[in-house]
Parts: C-alpha cells; structure tokens; sequence
C-alpha cells in the first residue's frame, strides 16, 4: 500500500474467495501506524513558460514540449480554447515533457498550463499561461520561439511605445498582441510586422501593459506565443495637454453649471473657480482620465459672475480675466435677461461670420445670459468634425 499519510493509524479487514466463485465473511481488524515524516516538506518544481516550444501543428492537432524537471514523476497538462470559461479546461497527464494534442479545431487559439507532479503526489504551482494557435494547413518545420529575456521597450511615454525584440531562427515576420495588463481585456488582433520593432499608439498614460510575440517562419509555419512581457507608461504632465475645444458651458441653472473641454491628450481633470479673477479659492476635479472633460459646479450664489480656470489636476491650460460666467438669476426676479438665439448657422460661410461679428459688436459690455440653438447647427452631417470646424472653430 502506498501514498499513505504518515504518523497515522490504520485499519483492514480480510476476506476470502474460494474455488467455485464462494467467499468468506471479512475478518476482524488488524491495525498498524505509519512512521512519523522526516526532513522538511518536499517541493516540487514549476515548469518554466520560457522554455515551452511546439511543433508538428495541424489544423486539428499540436506537439507542446519543455524543459524536463529533476524529481518530476509526471506532469498535469490542462488546455483549453482561449477566452473560454474556466469550466472547458481539459486535464492530460503525461510522463515526459511531452504532449501530443489531438481532436483541436482549425484556426483556434488556444491556451495552456503545466503542473509537476513530484514523488508522494506533491504537486508544484501551474506554470504562467502560453499559447498556441492551430492551422488550416500542417507546417513542414518547427519555427522558434521569440525570446522573452531579449525584449526590451524604448521611447516609452504616456500614450506610446516602441517594443523591440531579437530575430528569431527561420523567420519571416512577427504577430504582435498586447493588452491592459491583468485586466482580463481580450488580448488585441495580431498585427504582422517583418521588423524586429513596432510602435503603439494611443495608450492610456499610467498603464502597465503585457504583449506576446509570435514568429511567423513562412505560409504554413508559425510558433507559439512568446510568455508576455510588460511595460508600464508614465503619467501625464499637465504641461504636455493642449486645449482643442472650448471651455464651454452647458446646462447653466441659479446655483450651478457644467463646464466642458477637450485636450489633446488624456488626463484628469480640475476647475479652480472664485469672484477674484486672481484668487481662485475653490476647486473640484475629477479622476477620470479622458480627452473629454465635464464638470459641473454647484452650490454657487445666483446672479453672480464667477471666474475660472481649467486643467489636469495641478496645473493650468487656461484660466485669466477673460474666463468667466454668470448663474442665472433667482426664478422671479423681476430684472431682464438676453438671450442669442439662432438657427441654420452652422455653415461656414460668410454670412455665419457676418452675423457673428454683428451680434458681437451690438451686445458689446453687455451681459449676455445664454444662446439657443434652434436646430441644424452644424451642416451638413452634424458630425463631431462639423461642429469643430463651423461652431466651435467660428465661435
């Protein structure tokens, strides 16, 4: 009997079976105890995602193998279709390292993990997820493995990167996925590149990001994916945002209003605001990171003329004398109120800038409450672009 548990008692029984097919009754209980363990606890070895290769990949089937481990009895291999839930894993057990898989489907990717099951069962942790794609058609060669320990980013800002990795042996071209680290966010499409090098654009600024590499050798032979790598990139300087539209105020009402903008680049947000253009004793900001900022302001005195600035949090992208609004005043007050109102406008052509210039020099010094807009603002699709290039950039 083995894999027993030490300094433990057991019991057993005996029965006979004689000629004939006839059995006795079970015997009374013998007892013995196993010796107490000795030395510290076993360990066993995790398999390294480093040296996990493939070859011989089909369209339905695929040959995982990796770096042999001293003491390793056998090991749990589990795979499944990536993306799929946890409840898909399939368990292999094999005694090398190892493994043919077989019944895959075509033009699949798929993911993996490897456990050491060392002597008296002691199992290691599972290895770092890889993965492995299968074909349409079977590739004659295997193709290598680009190495991690050789990647390395440069020119790393807020919202880019350049990823860069040795050549691998035989190849062709790379496929290149990254993703918000642990995030659980899909990995991206597989973009292609015959250089050891490519750009990412458009990340968010204080990210830390993981991206995998495969080679591709030629039509029918590619490699598994790389074990990820990660970067991280930095956070924003408020200096580096530029203002592309407004600030702009919106549902304005006697104790409050909402202030709008959009930068260049993603930061957070902050609105310093008081009744002294040169003392802004109040603040409010917001966390989120975006190109497109909204806060609104509440709790103001009504009827009375604010100025404020705009920023990231801690800094300035525009903010003097001329930064400033009106509440509205109390329902009932008995003073009057100016309204521009227009309609049709957005159109880009002299006449929008003539009546702009006219509107302008008519209420000059005076207090303008607010502006309606009737409809048909921005010709001809009331695109985002429209509104940039005939309202926003005229007005």
């Amino acid at each position: 009997m083995n894999n027993l548990l030490p300094s433990t008692n057991y019991e057993f029984i005996v029965q006979s079976i004689c000629q004939g097919g006839g059995t006795s009754s079970f015997s009374s209980s013998g007892w013995f105890t196993t010796t107490p363990s000795t030395g510290p606890p076993p360990t066993c070895g995790i398999p390294d995602a480093n040296t996990f290769n493939g070859r011989d990949f089909t369209q339905n089937s695929a040959i995982i193998f990796w770096d042999s481990i001293d003491g390793v009895q056998s090991y749990n291999f589990l795979y499944k279709e990536y993306e799929a839930p946890v409840s898909d894993w399939i368990l292999v057990t094999t005694s090398t390292n190892l493994i043919v898989l077989n019944n895959l489907r075509s033009s699949t990717f798929y993911e993996f993990i490897v456990q050491s099951v060392c002597i008296d069962n002691v199992l290691s942790e599972f290895s770092l997820d890889m993965y492995f794609e299968t074909l349409n058609y079977i590739p004659p060669i295997a193709c290598e493995v680009p190495d991690t320990t050789l990647f390395f980013q440069d020119n790393v800002t807020a919202t880019s990167a350049i990823l860069n990795w040795a050549a691998a042996s035989g190849s062709q071209s790379y496929n290149v996925k990254y993703r918000i680290f642990n995030s659980g966010a899909n990995y991206s499409p597989a973009t292609n590149t015959t250089s050891t090098s490519m750009a990412l654009n458009n990340l968010l600024p204080a990210t830390k990001y993981e991206y995998i590499i495969q080679t591709v050798c030629n039509d029918t032979t590619v490699s598994i994916f790389s074990v990820s790598k990660t970067f991280t990139t930095p956070a924003i300087s408020g200096s580096d945002a530029v203002i592309l539209r407004g600030p702009y105020m919106t549902v304005s009402t006697n104790s409050g209003i909402t202030i709008q903008w959009r930068t260049n680049l993603a930061t957070n947000s902050e609105i310093r605001f008081g009744l002294n253009p040169g003392l802004l004793t109040s603040t409010i900001n917001s966390s989120i990171v975006s190109t497109e900022h909204s806060i609104t302001l509440e709790q103001l005195s009504s009827n009375t003329k604010y100025y404020y600035s705009i920023g990231p949090i801690g800094f300035i992208l525009q903010g003097d004398s001329n930064n400033y609004f009106y509440t509205a005043p109390d329902v009932g007050s008995p003073q009057s109120v100016k309204f521009w109102v227009t309609g049709d406008f957005g159109n880009g052509s002299t006449k929008q800038t003539a009546v702009r210039n006219s509107f302008t020099n008519y209420t000059s010094g005076e207090n303008v409450n607010g502006w309606l807009w009737l409809g048909d603002n921005a010709y001809n699709n009331g695109s985002d672009e429209d509104y940039q290039l005939r309202v926003f950039d005229v007005y």
